[in-house]
């Protein structure tokens, strides 16, 4: 398993990213010469290479590297044989404007495109069936059978194509043993932990606590299993790995302490606050034309204002107004107070709802974001009355204040926007997540996450 931009990319991932390198590259280059192309090599060499980036980019934003799974259907082959053949109009629109003289034909190019497709696709189902039968499925024992142990055999199996596998569980509970629970057989007791450990290859050794979040287990065993090599972790660090949140569930005061991250240095926030003031111009000068006509569509459609000013919580408990374009009727909450927006609220008007799945509503923020109020990327900012109600109600909820609040964040890309207080609560844990993990590089990727979400109009209520 690779970490980047502190995310976890399994091998399977990796293998997928790498292969597709391989066969797109390759077979441009096959089709090139096998079709007798005039072109010489240095032209194929730049189309190959051009080919490759943009199919790689296309790929990427019609999902073909979700962590979930890839289901078996006609839906993933056309989606991926679309992101291919759009890749082929932009790679000829590159061609037009960018390479001179280039003489490789548009028919050679869109063989070699569907090749590459068919290729990519085929791999894919055979590197599954593969994988499955090889040592690069991560064998795991989980120490403890009882609330977290269950929580994590749950989740492990809801995301099996992560690439792990669950051997059993270990418990100190004599009475445990031989029992199935979440679909796993307690195959031994902390004495038997180094020798399952051995026979079973496992290559993770998870250990959970009890309810009252102490660890219970055998400290001589597992210090004798580490010094042997052995991979041993914590439910905690591991729920992470697995999925890229932060289990507040158990969380302590003392945990938040001792644990790595959740410190932003200086040289990162400088270099945070460049890149939100680098994008945020950029931004509002490539998409100036489409806030324009977004002014004028939204005046078309409804009385009131073209923007929506309200009061938001920032860094440290600041108020600030944030602005973004009004996607509801005037006075929307005149009778009922403040309350969260909920799916087909009637609220919306008709371009509004248009607005929101594109999230072109958001576009106004940037000007927040010179104005140092907010940051390209970070936990949603959330009004004042919320907020209050929400610290109340949620352990640790403001916690997520120690940052600037984002236009998008791991959280709106991971889970959406939240109409409840459970919602906020499956939200935290992202939050929480980026906030100890955060990174320019994890910027980067949250922004390319968001680009995806942009583009196929998933946004939000």
């Amino acid at each position: 398993m690779l970490k980047i931009v502190k995310y976890n990319i399994t091998n399977r991932e990796l293998i997928y990213f790498n292969l597709n390198h391989l066969i797109i590259f390759s077979m441009v280059l096959l089709v090139f010469s096998f079709l007798g192309n005039t072109s010489n090599s240095s032209d194929m060499l730049i189309s190959a290479i051009l080919v490759l980036i943009t199919c790689q980019l296309f790929l990427f934003f019609s999902d073909f590297y979700d962590k979930k799974e890839y289901v078996k259907s006609s839906i993933n082959f056309i989606s991926t044989g679309v992101a291919l053949m759009i890749s082929l109009f932009v790679l000829k629109t590159v061609h037009i404007f960018l390479v001179k003289n280039f003489n490789i034909k548009i028919d050679h190019l869109l063989i070699a495109m569907s090749a590459s497709l068919l290729a990519v696709i085929l791999s894919r189902y055979l590197l599954d069936i593969i994988i499955e039968k090889t040592n690069l499925v991560k064998k795991i024992v989980i120490v403890g059978a009882k609330e977290e142990g269950l929580k994590l055999a749950e989740k492990i199996f809801e995301n099996r194509k992560k690439g792990f596998k669950i051997v059993g569980f270990v418990d100190d509970d004599p009475e445990l043993l031989g029992r199935t629970v979440s679909g796993q057989k307690v195959i031994g007791i902390m004495s038997d932990l180094e020798k399952i450990s051995k026979e079973k290859n496992v290559d993770y050794i998870i250990v959970t606590t009890n309810k009252r979040g102490k660890n219970t287990f055998c400290s001589q065993t597992l210090l004798n299993l580490k010094l042997k090599g052995y991979k041993i972790l914590e439910y905690q660090k591991f729920y992470e790995i697995l999925l890229g949140k932060i289990d507040t569930t158990n969380l302590r005061p003392s945990w938040f302490i001792f644990s790595d991250g959740f410190k932003i240095s200086f040289f990162k926030q400088t270099m945070k606050r460049v890149a939100s003031i680098i994008l945020s111009v950029l931004g509002i000068i490539i998409t100036a034309p489409i806030m324009l006509i977004t002014a004028i569509l939204i005046k078309m459609d409804s009385k009131g204002p073209v923007f929506f000013k309200q009061a938001r919580v920032g860094k440290n408990g600041k108020i600030f107004i944030l602005i973004k374009f009004r996607t509801m009727g005037i006075d929307a909450e005149k009778e009922s107070g403040p309350v969260w927006a909920q799916d087909a609220d009637p609220r919306i008007t008709r371009i509004g709802r248009i607005l929101r799945n594109f999230r072109i509503d958001e576009l106004p923020q940037l000007f927040n974001v010179l104005k140092g109020e907010m940051s390209i990327v970070g936990p949603r900012p959330e009004r004042p009355f919320f907020v209050e109600k929400l610290k109340k109600q949620i352990n640790y909820y403001g916690q997520r204040l120690t940052v600037e609040p984002g236009i998008t964040g791991w959280a709106a890309i991971k889970y959406g926007y939240g109409s409840s207080v459970e919602d906020t609560i499956q939200k935290l844990k992202y939050d929480l997540f980026y906030i100890k993990n955060f990174s320019v590089l994890f910027d980067f990727f949250i922004i390319l996450l968001t680009m995806k979400v942009v583009i196929f109009g998933r946004g939000a209520k």
